[in-house]
């Protein structure tokens, strides 16, 4: 940044002042706009009917049967293990 020179310094003071003024004119305007009316005017304009319908909500297609699976068969009683105390083929335990 470079420093300001005297003309420039005797400048900014006018500059800032128009801007404040510029901003206070549009808010003049803005201002009068809402109190006319002007407003509640275009959301009148911008308001269109609104269209409604039911739509009727689609079910999904029930699921696919499950395979046909084998059914489980339990092994045979002397290929089991870990059976109650004294389940040996003697009596005693494995």
């Amino acid at each position: 940044m470079q420093a300001l020179s005297s003309p420039q310094l005797a400048y900014a003071p006018k500059r800032a002042a128009r801007g404040v003024l510029v901003v206070l004119g549009m808010h003049l305007l803005l201002g009068w706009a809402l109190v006319s009316g002007l407003a509640q005017r275009m959301v009148d304009v911008v308001r269109a009917p609104i269209e409604t319908r039911l739509i009727e909500e689609l079910k999904p297609p029930p699921p696919p049967p499950p395979p046909d699976l084998p059914k489980p068969t339990t092994p045979p009683p002397h290929a089991r293990r870990g059976g109650p105390a004294g389940s040996g083929p003697d009596g005693s335990d494995l």
